[in-house]
């Protein structure tokens, strides 16, 4: 690559020309914050000399001499400026004024006797202020002088200086310097280019080297007689292409060793070395401990170990020197991990190995196997329950009544009808470990399932010397039909009742209260 096309090269040169207009940008900019006062306290103090002079002439005069009249009607001829004599009955005698309108003549009056009271209403020798009048280009200088005769204030001396000469000045002077700028940066361009030249070109050929051992091509060396810093980069890049070298080898048999780890795992893995620094790790383990994409980004294998806590089961495996199977949660997931340590041929401990499988789904299936086998089992006792009760009244003869006997019968049928259907629920068990149970809703009539329910735990309630009491504040037979599982409400309620005659003590009452509100029975 030729030096004219360098990076370097061009970017020296867009430095030095920035570093060139913008030191004239700014000087240019200080000067006019800097050069626009100065200017202004000179003309200032000229103007307040000429003012005192006439001051004391017409101070206590009733007529004005020909200096004071030849000096303010010339005024603008030779000063650039309007002068103006005020009093307390107005301006008494003025240079003439021209400008583009009569308003905005009558303004700048306007704006010579507020200049005149403000001096009249402070005890300074004199006022200076720079002002804007509309219709008139550019900035003012009004410079107001007492007139005073024996201690006494009565008048001023008011001058009007406009600006456009000053600022003109200035602009002069900002040119000249923009122009000097530039002849500066015609003048430093041969001699800036000549020692960028001298600099880039070992840089260039540092530069072919290091992409020679990009390419992996670490038999390239570079010129090292050079002096100074080029010559301590060439000997520190050869010092480096002989690690490099030394580096590939140990990468080639690391490469073929994580090759063996990570084909025989399906699950998320990390491994770490003896200082418990992650080494390799792969993108399963943010899926199995529920981690989103975006919040991969910026969360470090080490800093997930630490914040997970971990590093304490690799610690152990470490100091150890034993595999840690252990269960944790982690945000309603249960995982497994596995832990083991990683040795080399001579038995050396070289670090540790950690194996995390997502088993939330299996444990899961699992409870809910176990829950429900428990409580379909506590549904079988109770219904065979309640059947005795009624059966031992039928068989002893005790229930006279055909209406009475009907009604046991009725119950005992849709006992068995129950129990019939919880047999079908366990049949169902397969569907529900694989979450495809579907449970049907209805609408059903809760104020028969509870006379029921009443009526069939009676007789157990009174066999343990229990009050079993139904309450309702309406007919139950006016409450509206529910829309659910009447299977798994029934379910609930026997569940309840049961449990209740189960841990009541002797003597104690149960009480099944049923309240019809908007919409909810609430039982």
């Amino acid at each position: 690559m030729k030096l004219r096309n360098s990076f370097l090269v061009r970017r020296f040169f867009i430095l030095l020309v920035v570093a060139v207009i913008l030191w004239t940008a700014l000087t240019a900019v200080f000067y006019s914050f800097i050069a626009q006062p100065v200017f202004s306290k000179i003309i200032t103090r000229q103007i307040t000399t000429r003012s005192n002079v006439i001051s004391s002439r017409v101070a206590g005069a009733e007529d004005y001499d020909n200096f004071v009249t030849e000096t303010v009607a010339q005024s603008y001829l030779m000063y650039g400026n309007w002068t103006f004599l005020v009093d307390g009955g107005g301006i008494k005698l003025h240079t003439k004024v021209k400008l583009e309108s009569e308003e905005t003549t009558d303004l700048l009056l306007q704006y010579v006797l507020d200049s005149h009271i403000e001096l009249m209403d402070a005890s300074a020798e004199m006022t200076s202020e720079v002002m804007r009048v509309p219709g008139i280009n550019g900035s003012l200088i009004f410079v107001s002088v007492p007139i005073e005769f024996e201690g006494a204030r009565y008048g001023s001396v008011v001058t009007v200086q406009p600006m456009e000469e000053m600022n003109a000045s200035i602009l002069s002077l900002n040119m000249a310097l923009i122009i000097s700028s530039l002849v500066v940066l015609l003048i430093m361009t041969v001699p800036m280019l000549v020692a960028t030249f001298r600099i880039v070109r070992p840089i260039q050929s540092i530069r072919k080297i290091a992409i020679a051992f990009s390419a992996g091509d670490f038999a390239q060396r570079a010129d090292e007689s050079e002096e100074g810093e080029i010559g301590d980069l060439g000997r520190a890049m050869n010092q480096l292409a002989t690690q490099l070298s030394q580096a590939f080898s140990e990468l080639r048999a690391e490469r073929n060793r994580l090759r063996q780890i990570l084909d025989g795992i399906q699950e998320g893995i990390i491994a770490i070395n003896c200082e418990g620094i992650v080494t390799h790790s792969n993108t399963a383990v943010w899926d199995v401990f529920g981690i989103k994409d975006s919040d991969v980004e910026g969360l470090s294998p080490n800093e997930f170990l630490r914040t997970s806590r971990l590093d304490n089961f690799f610690n152990q495996v470490l100091e150890k020197r034993e595999t840690v199977n252990v269960v944790i949660s982690k945000d309603n997931r249960q995982i497994n991990v596995i832990i083991a340590p990683l040795e080399t041929e001579e038995h050396i401990m070289d670090g540790a190995v950690g194996l995390f499988r997502d088993i939330t789904e299996a444990e899961r299936l699992e409870m809910t196997r176990r829950d429900y086998i428990a409580n379909v089992s506590h549904e079988l006792r109770t219904p065979l329950t309640a059947m005795r009760g009624l059966l031992e009244p039928l068989s002893e003869g005790m229930v006279k009544s055909e209406e009475d006997r009907q009604r046991y019968y009725d119950i005992l049928l849709r006992e068995t009808h129950r129990l019939s259907r919880l047999i079908n629920d366990m049949l169902e068990l397969s569907r529900i470990q694989a979450g495809e149970a579907v449970i049907v809703q209805k609408p059903f009539e809760i104020g028969r399932m509870i006379s029921d329910l009443v009526f069939r735990f009676q007789v157990t309630a009174e066999e343990n010397d229990i009050t079993l009491e139904l309450k309702s504040e309406e007919p139950l037979d006016d409450i509206p039909l529910l829309w659910g599982n009447p299977d798994r409400v029934e379910q609930i309620l026997v569940i309840l009742l049961d449990n209740a005659i189960k841990y009541s003590d002797p003597g104690g009452n149960i009480k099944l209260e049923v309240v019809n509100e908007d919409r909810i029975a609430r039982i």
